[in-house]
């Protein structure tokens, strides 16, 4: 584990969200299939590049552009995936 104390000041900005959905959401019903989905598409792509962060081959900048950059298409796919329940009442 890494010595950093601010480790935890530098996780990608979007991680509270998909906490806070899940949460939300338990309380009235089990957690969605579609909601986990967006969940581990928007974490996945972090997951690898922090052992990059604690060697020290890249910064907490790069981490976050490269995450958002491989985050795009992996929610794409998920909303693809499932295009009718991200389509509400357009079709």
């Amino acid at each position: 584990m890494p010595k950093d104390p601010d480790l935890y000041g530098r996780l990608p900005g979007g991680t509270a969200r998909p906490a806070a959905r899940l949460s939300h959401d338990s309380t009235r019903c089990p957690p969605q299939v579609g909601t986990l989905e967006m969940c581990a598409a928007m974490f996945a792509p972090a997951v690898p590049l922090f052992p990059l962060l604690w060697l020290g081959a890249i910064d907490g900048e790069a981490l976050m552009m490269l995450a958002h950059v491989a985050m795009f298409p992996l929610m794409l796919a998920v909303m693809l995936r499932r295009r009718d329940e991200y389509a509400g009442c357009a079709g």
